[in-house]
């Protein structure tokens, strides 16, 4: 009788963690200049007095020591980050200094990073990100920005309401937490809806890409607190993070009883995904997003090599995701955008390997 090398021993149940499930998550501080009129959705962006706000909050941030701001590209906010923050309405601020388009960023490496966004619609934005579930640790680096910031130029603030934005739903803290999950699990059981439902009733709200057809594509999620007043930054911390990582946690329990209960679901699904992306002669972002999500689940469980898993994340989140009439391109211009896309995908799908612990999982 042949004993089993140890690889070859079967893992019915993967060793999963939560930031296998959470593609990346952090903390947005919504602030103003005092003394100036804040931005509205209505102005054309030709006001001075606005621009003159946020060139006062870009001045304090650049005389921070040790150049922790300097500026950030286009491409630090491009993909699904810009997209479920609605970031496309970012716009120049003229009197910022040459280059800045989009803001500023500290240390703006992929996959992470801050930025000081100067956002049109209410506010200036300090946003703090990264790959994972990590958001206590971007909390403690935002707070110790906006305290350096706030040595050095003063924000709209009320002694009661707390501080100030156009939005009255953001008036209070002005924070926001985020965690950007792949619910791809839960999604394969039939559980998905029903998970989101529950969140109504915790304010939490939760935002997906709704692009070219897909209600929910690559079922990839953008969980935020929906409340900032009333409540002090810690509060709302802790109450997010009890709630997301309860959710984590089920789709985890979902990926795993995938490998146990439903196998055949999930092999269909990973080589139905595989097939279409080594065949397809057009691809739009929306689809690529789609097919995607079965793929990284499968990485994420062991079952594939030749393109790290980390890599499979860097593609949800650095893949331009916008639709050809948003980009104003033309039927002719969409298809050899798809077409790129789709030659791009081919290289991918065939790096990609399904390993013999993978193939004893995906019958």
């Amino acid at each position: 009788m042949r004993l089993l090398a140890k690889n070859d021993a079967p893992h019915p149940y993967p060793r999963l963690s939560a930031d296998d499930a959470c593609i990346f998550s952090g903390v947005r501080f919504l602030r103003n200049a005092a003394g100036h009129r804040f931005i509205s959705q209505n102005d054309d962006g030709s006001a001075a007095d606005e621009r003159h706000g946020a060139k006062k909050i870009y001045d304090a941030a650049m005389s921070v020591p040790d150049g922790r701001f300097s500026s950030c590209s286009e491409n630090c906010i491009k993909g699904l980050l810009g997209y479920l923050l609605k970031l496309e309405s970012l716009s120049p601020v003229d009197a910022a200094g040459p280059g800045v388009r989009n803001g500023l960023a500290l240390h703006a490496r992929k996959p992470d990073g801050q930025f000081l966004m100067f956002d049109q619609a209410d506010h200036s934005a300090l946003t703090v990100f990264g790959r994972g579930t990590g958001i206590d640790a971007h909390f403690a680096r935002a707070m110790d920005s906006l305290d350096e910031l706030e040595k050095r130029v003063s924000f709209a603030w009320d002694p009661v309401l707390g501080y100030l934005t156009a939005a009255p739903d953001r008036v209070g803290t002005g924070m926001e937490v985020f965690r950007v999950v792949h619910l791809e699990g839960l999604y394969l059981i039939g559980e998905l809806e029903a998970v989101l439902r529950s969140f109504e009733a915790l304010q939490i709200g939760v935002r997906s890409v709704q692009l070219d057809g897909f209600s929910a594509a690559g079922h990839v999620f953008m969980l935020e607190n929906r409340k900032t007043l009333g409540m002090d930054e810690r509060e709302i911390l802790e109450g997010f993070r009890r709630a997301t990582d309860s959710l984590l946690e089920q789709e985890l329990n979902a990926r795993a009883r995938l490998v146990r209960e439903m196998p055949v679901v999930l092999s269909d699904s990973v080589h139905r995904a595989l097939a279409i992306m080594r065949e397809c002669r057009l691809l739009s972002s929306a689809e690529f997003l789609d097919l995607l999500g079965p793929v990284a689940l499968a990485a994420s469980l062991g079952f594939t090599a030749g393109v790290p898993y980390g890599e499979i994340l860097d593609l949800f989140i650095f893949n331009e995701i916008d639709s050809a009439e948003a980009k104003g391109e033309t039927p002719e211009e969409a298809d050899r955008t798809d077409a790129k896309l789709a030659q791009n995908v081919h290289r991918f799908a065939d790096m990609l390997k399904i390993v013999n612990r993978g193939r004893r999982s995906l019958p």
